[in-house]
């Protein structure tokens, strides 16, 4: 549920039966849970829906004319072209969505132009599909005909990285999803209620499933039953178990597959809560749909949202995070505001009566990054300690341990980057590493045993480029782009193939 505060795009063009308060009860769909089936299935039809592969809408394709591929765009998008050698052609992004480029033989004939998201542009006279260039005109290319084409970070050359590669992460109940470097996302674990987006309502998936019409994906958000993407457009889709109106769409039935949330193109930031999320706008301000329990949308009500309302008071936002029911706004010059729930002061205010409007975050005035957990928020400070405030855990009796402000990690004092789900973690330079803290029931602080711990421990892994927590499970993506998880496991959450928890970081199938 914890969303990246640093936001980036490619280059080119750019659960309860009853109705929610403030819907009609004649729009919630019956089943109660994520995991019932009540027969409707996805009302919408799947992103870039189209003819097929060939122009003349006959099925498969030839070696000069761009196909569907399952695993970078839905059935029926033939933007896509392949030569011989696996590198990908792209039609310049002009339109984004029309026929792919044409593969003469073993080579792209279509000429040279801007990226558009997750493709490059090809180069007829060697062959190579991969190029892409930053908005100076730099080329971003790596010069390897059999990778598909490296990205760009605001404008910027980002540097290789493998069509297989991860670009980010995120985790959700019984379930993680992540960007390849392509601009595709898969996802795995649970998906009773179509929360893997990839068109099916198996129980839970082992391995990576393709999520469905998604080669531009920019940022993945990831709730209890549904799940969130940033485009590199700025539009936001989303997919999954839709009781509240998380899904933005206007309606409150589930979707398999991704759906537009209405209203947004200028997303720059995404935050999912249990059944709510948020999008802070290029201008600073932030909009939120779906449950608002307890005032998690910040507009100043508790009534139920299908589609995205203002958060009341965030003009100037610089960063946000939701948890189960609150959700939190990092600004400018280092301060913090939270709404929603607060009953274990998850607000920070000093108190823990819920606010259905921004409240000040006590005391922090110093905050580069905050990192918003299920009960409990974490903020960065810019000496490198952490505080945090909420629900950080049990002591050694196992009674909850709550603040209401917030309060210092006990010897984190040079931390780099903070996550937090139902426990938090931290990267420190070396030697220092990853450490975690918090409630340990299922192993989620990857020390091996299930032992909470108010003191950070250290969890086991090198050359770690980034990390993530999630409700019951945590992962890494490595500087060799592999990817280590470990905690709860019940649902393929891992990655890893099997169902068994995992005290120990393991290794997500590829």
């Amino acid at each position: 549920m914890v969303a990246s505060l640093a936001a980036w795009a490619g280059c080119g063009d750019p659960a309860s039966g009853s109705a929610p308060p403030g819907l009609d009860a004649g729009t919630a769909p019956s089943d109660a849970s994520a995991d019932a089936s009540d027969g409707r299935e996805d009302a919408a039809a799947p992103l870039d829906s189209g003819p097929s592969g060939r122009p003349d809408g006959g099925p498969g394709a030839d070696s000069d004319l761009g196909f569907d591929d399952p695993d970078l765009g839905s059935p029926g998008d033939p933007d896509l072209g392949w030569a011989a050698d696996a590198g990908l052609a792209s039609d310049g992004g002009s339109p984004p969505r029309d026929l792919g480029d044409r593969c003469s033989a073993t080579t792209c004939d279509a000429p040279p132009g801007d990226c558009y998201a997750a493709a490059g542009t090809c180069d007829p006279a060697t062959g190579t599909c991969d190029y892409a260039f930053a908005a100076d005109g730099t080329r971003c290319d790596d010069t390897d005909p059999t990778t598909i084409d490296d990205r760009c970070r605001a404008g910027t050359c980002a540097g290789a990285a493998p069509a297989t590669g991860w670009d980010e992460l995120a985790l959700g109940f019984g379930r993680t999803c992540g960007i390849r470097a392509s601009g595709r996302v898969d996802c795995w674990g649970r998906n009773g209620g179509g929360q893997l987006g990839n068109g099916t309502t198996s129980h839970h998936e082992l391995a990576p499933v393709v999520v469905t019409g998604l080669i531009d994906a920019v940022e993945v958000s990831v709730g209890q039953h549904h799940s969130c993407a940033r485009r590199a457009t700025g539009q936001v889709v989303c997919w999954g178990v839709n009781t509240g109106g998380q899904l933005g769409d206007g309606t409150a039935f589930r979707r398999l597959t991704p759906v537009p949330v209405v209203g947004i193109s200028d997303a720059v930031e995404l935050a999912s809560g249990a059944e709510h999320s948020c999008a802070r706008h290029a201008g600073g301000t932030i909009s939120c749909w779906g449950s608002n329990r307890e005032g998690s949308l910040g507009d100043g009500t508790e009534t139920w949202s299908l589609t995205p309302t203002q958060v009341l008071g965030e003009s100037a936002s610089r960063g946000i995070g939701a948890g189960n029911f609150h959700t939190c706004s990092l600004h400018g010059d280092g301060t913090a505001a939270c709404w929603g729930a607060n009953r274990h002061g998850t607000l920070g205010n000093h108190g823990r009566v819920a606010s259905t409007t921004p409240m000040a975050v006590a005391d922090l005035t110093d905050a580069t990054a905050i990192a918003i957990g299920d009960e409990q928020s974490c903020a960065l400070r810019a000496t490198g300690a952490v505080t945090c405030w909420g629900l950080v855990g049990r002591d050694s009796d196992g009674r909850a341990v709550t603040h209401t402000a917030p309060t210092a990690v006990p010897g984190l004092v040079d931390a780099t980057h903070v996550v937090a789900g139902i426990s938090a973690c931290a990267l420190r330079p070396p030697p220092g590493g990853l450490v975690c803290w918090g409630t340990n029931d299922r192993g989620t602080l990857g020390d091996g045993t299930t032992t909470d711990s108010l003191i950070p421990v250290s969890v086991a892994l090198r050359d770690i480029a980034s990390v993530y927590a999630g409700p019951t499970h945590a992962c890494a993506i490595h500087t060799s782009n592999a990817v280590s998880c470990w905690g709860s496991n019940g649902y393929g959450e891992l990655g890893d193939g099997s169902r068994v928890d995992q005290p120990r970081p393991v290794t997500v199938i590829p």
